[in-house]
């Protein structure tokens, strides 16, 4: 898999054709200051899916007991999801889109700042590989 890096980000993924993209995004050593507040990573959510010009149709929360918080985005090319884990300074986020993802690099840096995160990681994932509908695999009945 070839390697890439944009700025400070550096990432793997596969380059071949596909129907999305999924971007995991690690944030480590945030401060711990609104990962924990459902109003901030709603509205963080909001900003994160205009910034990477996607169309916000349903946002979802949920805090955990005794802390940390999962807000999810449905949108129209695929959804965003925020996961956040005070106790231990990490956020996850989860961009999956079916359309174009330039750009998205500037969002995954506008995170990072958000949540002043010392470290962080980037996954690129392409999704839907539309030549390995042509494999037969051995879990899949002969057709």
């Amino acid at each position: 898999m070839p390697i890439g890096v944009h700025g400070q980000w550096a990432y793997e993924s596969l380059s071949r054709p596909a129907l999305g993209s999924q971007w995991l995004i690690d944030l480590f050593d945030c401060e711990a200051e609104g990962l924990d507040d459902p109003q901030a990573l709603e509205a963080l959510l909001r900003e994160t899916a205009a910034q990477a010009r996607l169309t916000l149709l349903q946002v979802a929360t949920h805090r955990y007991e005794p802390q940390g918080m999962t807000v999810i985005g449905l949108v129209a090319e695929s959804h965003i999801s925020i996961h956040t884990w005070p106790e231990h300074r990490f956020v996850s986020v989860d961009l999956f889109t079916c359309g174009s993802d330039a750009g998205y690099h500037e969002v995954c840096d506008s995170l990072s700042r958000h949540f002043k995160a010392r470290h962080h990681s980037l996954m690129v994932l392409k999704r839907g590989d539309m030549r390995q509908r042509k494999i037969n695999p051995s879990w899949m009945p002969p057709s």
